[in-house]
């Protein structure tokens, strides 16, 4: 019944701010109740009565930790939407207090924190073990990774899976998360070019909403060496198209969609 949006502002202030936007999936009125916790202990809670579909709610909290790659603290924020005294939807998001920053001049900033990104591509198969999902052989690959230097990992080329983003955001990986590998113009017979006129945009929003309130996503990427930027006109038209539907969905995020 309900998908919230949870940003994090003025972290390096002594008063964090909690920005939340819940969309309803119709206009109702009620109370919606926001705990937060850490861990198992509950930190903090806040109650408003509403009334539409979409809302807004701002939260000031204090002595809470940052989201780092080198101390990934993680909190989650409960959003249960009440009527006449009864629990409807319950929705929980594991999300961390961070802020990010890319400069023209000085490159990527977290936290007001300079990190240089040392990042590597990684598709989706987990090797000889093929393309099933395999936690516990993610986590290890991430652990290599982590060994070699890497902080940064780009999707490649689709959707990542939730564990891959579960483990990014435990571990402290920043995630550039690619969504197509072809947009109109074919790679191969029966790929996704044939859907991307009408599926594209609910794709897009399934993923970002699923996606936003990482604290690991630093930015989206709409395609990977696409045919049709360089083939006419039309490869300008659907990155503006596509570029649109990130940001529908994301709308204040401050890392960049390419």
């Amino acid at each position: 019944l309900c998908n919230s949006f949870v940003r994090t502002l003025n972290v390096l202030q002594p008063k964090k701010v909690l920005d939340i936007d819940v969309t309803l999936s119709e206009s109702a009125k009620g109370e919606l109740t926001f705990t937060l916790f850490d861990g198992d202990k509950v930190i903090g809670e806040k109650k408003t009565d509403f009334s539409g579909r979409v809302i807004n709610a701002k939260w000031a909290v204090t002595d809470v930790e940052l989201w780092d790659t080198e101390n990934p603290k993680l909190y989650t924020l409960v959003t249960e939407l009440v009527r006449n005294g009864e629990i409807i939807d319950r929705e929980e998001n594991r999300f961390g207090f961070r802020e990010i920053e890319f400069t023209p001049d000085n490159g990527f900033f977290l936290n007001g924190r300079h990190v240089k990104l040392h990042g590597c591509c990684e598709h989706h198969d987990l090797g000889s073990l093929g393309a099933a999902v395999n936690r516990t052989a993610i986590k290890r690959k991430l652990e290599l990774l982590r060994t070699m230097g890497i902080n940064a990992i780009r999707t490649s080329h689709n959707m990542p899976a939730v564990e891959l983003m579960e483990l990014a955001d435990e571990m402290g990986f920043l995630i550039m998360s690619e969504g197509f590998d072809m947009w109109e113009m074919p790679k191969t017979e029966y790929d996704y070019a044939r859907f991307l006129p009408e599926w594209a945009g609910k794709d897009i929003a399934s993923w970002v909403r699923r996606d936003r309130n990482h604290p690991s996503i630093i930015g989206w990427s709409i395609g990977n060496e696409i045919y049709d930027t360089a083939a006419s006109e039309r490869g300008q038209e659907i990155t503006s198209i596509l570029m649109g539907h990130v940001r529908q969905h994301d709308p204040r995020h401050n890392g960049y969609v390419t």
